[in-house]
């Protein structure tokens, strides 16, 4: 019953905090961005290339923050983390795509609405030759 109570009470002030922030921010202040590309990283934490891969990715969502970019790491060190990878895939409209690529240590960029590949980023590439893949495809 107390756990009721507190799952309860929990949603309640959910609810009540959601409601006064879009009264704070009112609605026009608040825009979605309409992803335009999906970067998905192919990765294990056993991969020499994903390590040297993780620093210019992490760089490149610093640099396009607030661009159309939504960036999604398909993790496939254990059977776990593959099976939610798996379901994250199907969710986007991927799940033929992570199906058919089944290797780490890049990051594929996909067209949202085609679900086509449009380019793909190894750690043999710069920083630049990262940044300008991917502002050529937004």
């Amino acid at each position: 019953m107390k756990k009721s109570m507190y799952l309860l009470a929990a949603a309640v002030l959910f609810a009540f905090a959601t409601e006064s922030a879009n009264a704070q921010c009112g609605d026009e202040a608040v825009k979605a961005v309409k992803t335009k590309l999906l970067a998905l990283t192919f990765h294990a934490d056993y991969c020499g290339a994903c390590k040297a891969l993780k620093t210019n990715v992490m760089d490149l969502q610093t640099k396009l923050d607030g661009e159309p970019v939504q960036w999604v790491k398909f993790d496939f060190t254990s059977a776990e983390s593959k099976a939610k990878s798996e379901v994250m895939a199907s969710k986007l409209g991927v799940a033929d795509l992570y199906q058919e690529t089944q290797a780490t240590g890049f990051v594929l960029l996909v067209d949202a609405d085609t679900k086509k590949t449009v380019g793909r980023l190894t750690s043999k590439q710069s920083s630049d030759e990262m940044y300008q893949t991917l502002k050529k495809n937004l």
